[in-house]
């Protein structure tokens, strides 16, 4: 755990350049925990995080400050493979052994109705958000909430996802180089191909209908090769036209 209160969720007001509130997490996180992602539900004001180190997702409210996590070490958020990289699985080289990275992207539909996440060895689960947000002040939910996930796309090992204003979320692939379109019904399609585009992270949809990729090569750096680097510098970011802008709930 980091901090007295473990880790905590800052607001920053970009206006003013100040912090406009904190949020501890420490009673929905572990002592492995790793949060992640974080993606956002107007219509109820809750947040919703990633648990990439301890399988699970957390639930807050924004204006309570509650918090509660659900599906722990459930298959969706867990998964069932280590994470890999150009074809090879990745190894922890100060733990030993194969390296897992659990519940990791996620993102919220237009519409705010469904909440789509994975872990980043790939698997894409969705789940009603209604469902989540009840969670909060349900308990019996909370417990019982692995029967609402559903299977959503067979999506590969993925650095990093990113959701349009049609509900389209792409994702990058880490062992082909390729960066995919998940369409709404779940249908998967190859968006671009190219070798540069080496653990695409943080991928962002700007209001010209541009998506922009961060290539990372995370997988070729000194954790993953016994305290060798095989990055090649200088690092890039990609951009390619996409014909449409960023959803309207997600960032302007």
């Amino acid at each position: 755990m980091i901090l007295p209160s473990g880790p905590k969720l800052v607001s920053v007001n970009l206006t003013t350049n100040t912090v406009s509130r904190t949020y501890p997490m420490g009673n929905a996180t572990l002592s492995t925990s790793l949060l992640d992602d974080v993606r956002f539900n107007p219509d109820s004001n809750k947040a919703y995080l990633t648990d990439a180190g301890s399988p699970a997702l957390i639930v807050l409210d924004l204006a309570t400050g509650a918090t509660v996590r659900v599906l722990s070490n459930d298959i969706s958020t867990k998964g069932a493979m280590p994470v890999s990289a150009e074809g090879k699985l990745l190894h922890n080289s100060a733990q030993g052994g194969f390296q897992y990275i659990y519940a990791d992207q996620l993102e919220v539909s237009p519409d705010a109705k469904w909440m789509y996440y994975q872990p980043s060895n790939g698997g894409m689960y969705r789940i009603e958000t209604a469902y989540l947000d009840q969670a909060l002040h349900n308990s019996s939910l909370a417990t019982t909430l692995s029967s609402y996930p559903e299977p959503f796309a067979l999506t590969p090992s993925t650095g990093g996802t990113a959701i349009d204003a049609d509900g389209s979320i792409y994702v990058s692939d880490t062992d082909r180089q390729n960066i995919e379109r998940v369409c709404p019904n779940g249908t998967r399609s190859v968006l671009v191909h190219d070798e540069r585009l080496l653990w695409v992270d943080a991928m962002w949809i700007d209001s010209r209908q541009r998506l922009w990729m961060p290539a990372a090569q995370l997988n070729r750096g000194t954790p993953f090769n016994n305290g060798s680097e095989y990055i090649q510098k200088p690092l890039h970011l990609y951009t390619i036209d996409i014909g449409v802008g960023p959803s309207p709930i997600d960032h302007a």
